[in-house]
């Protein structure tokens, strides 16, 4: 698999009118041009074949495809080899391609020092948004149109200068106006590229599972169509951290939606899901062992204060517990594992 090579052109806080650029590494050759995420494609040029030296007074004649993505952001790959998108890709002006769709291959087309692919995020003007030589941006003095891109997959989601990244599969689009999206399976560190993206695409977590396989984490979750209410979801706390974010969140009026333990290698680490809305007065608490955990069942539930929300962890052979509690005139008491877990060792489970 090819290595993408990150170019000085862009830093980690300043994305220039010139974009990134880059050049494939390792793997076979010529290297591959594809689409960054779903889109329509709206420019395609690839009749040229010349490299331009970019002090001459020729144009920068250039091939290049933009595409028109969700939210008004685009993106354009430049560069590529002659014929290889309208003849090779068999692609087309307003066609819709999905992430990762064969774009075009790698060249030095126009004002390009060697062979790589320039590629560029922005947010073009309305109506003729784009230099018909080159395919720039209009009316983007000072970059004020380009943005910097969020990348799965990697430290921090933006590519650094002078870094060396290897191309891997990670999740892909979700498109908005569906009652509920769910995932299984997703590798812990694409998580978090994989709720930014829901999260663009108006939907807010409403459940979120995760478990550790051999060391590594993974999680299950489920996404739906964002309500009226304000929420907040974190991951990967440990329990200081947990009960940073509670007594954060509590003091603004937040209360949690769910609360998820698991482990992460040989640490114990939390989820939780908080939304603002007017409810009952909640009692929670976390960390406790079983014999504790059930003396506050008991005491909560003589006082009629029936649990509705409850979740389990085991490390090395020690289980604890923790829950959130609503009152209830109902005099019966339910509480709800959630966590959907069998495999305690402990002899006085949490239930």
């Amino acid at each position: 698999m090819a290595r993408l090579l990150k170019s000085a052109e862009t830093t980690r806080n300043t994305l220039l009118s010139v974009g990134s650029t880059w050049g494939g590494k390792g793997g076979s050759t010529p290297y591959k041009i594809v689409a960054a995420a779903d889109g329509h494609i709206r420019y395609i040029v690839d009749k040229f074949s010349k490299q331009v030296d970019s002090s001459s007074d020729d144009p920068c004649t250039n091939n290049y495809v933009w595409i028109e993505h969700a939210h008004g952001e685009w993106t354009k790959y430049s560069h590529m080899k002659k014929g290889s998108t309208t003849k090779t890709a068999k692609l087309k002006v307003n066609q819709f391609v999905k992430a990762g769709t064969f774009l075009g291959y790698q060249d030095k087309v126009g004002c390009a020092g060697g062979s790589h692919l320039h590629l560029e995020v922005g947010v073009p003007k309305a109506g003729n948004p784009i230099s018909t030589t080159g395919a720039y941006l209009k009316d983007n003095a000072g970059s004020k149109r380009n943005r910097i891109p969020r990348i799965c997959g990697i430290p921090g989601g933006i590519f650094e200068s002078g870094k060396t990244y290897k191309a891997r599969k990670v999740p892909g689009n979700i498109s908005p106006g569906f009652k509920e999206v769910a995932r299984h399976g997703v590798p812990g560190r694409d998580y978090q590229c994989l709720f930014d993206q829901a999260t663009s695409a108006n939907y807010q977590l409403a459940w979120v599972d995760g478990f550790d396989v051999k060391g590594k984490v993974f999680f299950n979750v489920v996404f739906r169509p964002k309500g009226k209410a304000k929420w907040a979801a974190f991951h990967g706390l440990s329990g200081s951290g947990y009960q940073k974010k509670f007594t954060q969140y509590t003091k603004k009026g937040f209360r949690p939606l769910q609360v998820e333990s698991y482990q992460s290698g040989n640490k114990m680490r939390y989820a939780v899901i908080f939304t603002k809305k007017k409810g009952p007065k909640f009692t929670a608490y976390h960390g406790l062992s079983p014999s504790a955990h059930q003396k506050r069942i008991n005491d909560l539930t003589s006082a009629r204060k029936p649990a509705v929300l409850s979740n389990s962890y085991q490390q090395q052979d020690k289980l604890n517990c923790h829950l959130a509690t609503f009152p209830s005139t109902s005099p019966s008491t339910i509480l709800q594992n959630i966590s959907g877990r069998s495999d305690s060792k402990s002899s006085t489970p949490c239930h």
